[in-house]
């Protein structure tokens, strides 16, 4: 998602904790902590006076990414949607596994679906009703395709030239994890161990 947390309207958010069921006084006090912070910023050198921003939230922020979750649940229940009525299938990892269709991180996103035309136009179609929302905007620069090794040259560029996304051969880590083990787990996983022994 493009600038997320600078885009977050706190009205939207007000009204989806609301409609969430959240307690008045616990909405009030979020928004308080929310709405409550003022900025200054240096210009050759010198600080300006404060200001009090009207949407957003702070970045670094430890609650920052909490909030941002009713703003992607929006995103979720699009996809959600479109796998309950079949137009968009995740992925099963064995038989009595559940379907996964997306993974979500505050501003971060994963979406599984199957390399056709069909779901490149689905998927598309849900990205365009997400943006439709207050400020929401996905980020196409950022955003990269990864696809199985069986699926041919030409219907990997139509589906690219579809979602206006590059492909990646390989795809980055996701929250500090490869998002490819290949055979050797201990290799793949090496960097996180060495971490937690750290």
């Amino acid at each position: 998602m493009a600038k997320a947390y600078d885009r977050v309207e706190w009205v939207f958010l007000e009204r989806v904790m609301a409609k969430l069921d959240f307690d008045d006084r616990w909405i009030k006090l979020i928004m308080n902590c929310v709405s409550s912070v003022s900025y200054a910023v240096l210009v050759n050198g010198h600080k300006s006076s404060f200001f009090s921003p009207g949407r957003g939230l702070r970045q670094g922020d430890p609650l920052s990414p909490y909030l941002l979750i009713p703003y992607v649940q929006g995103l979720s229940a699009l996809i959600n949607k479109c796998g309950r009525e079949r137009k968009l299938h995740g992925l099963k990892i064995c038989n009595r596994a559940p379907v996964v269709s997306h993974l979500l991180f505050a501003d971060d996103c994963i979406i599984f679906a199957r390399a056709t035309m069909e779901e490149a136009e689905k998927l598309k179609e849900v990205l365009a009703d997400y943006e439709k929302e207050p400020r929401h905007m996905v980020n196409f620069d950022k955003s990269e395709v990864y696809f199985n090794k069986n699926i041919l040259g030409n219907r990997r560029r139509e589906i690219c030239l579809e979602l206006n996304i590059k492909e990646v051969d390989k795809l980055a880590r996701y929250l500090g994890l490869p998002t490819m083990v290949g055979r050797s787990k201990k290799l793949g996983f090496s960097n996180l161990r060495d971490k937690v022994r750290n």
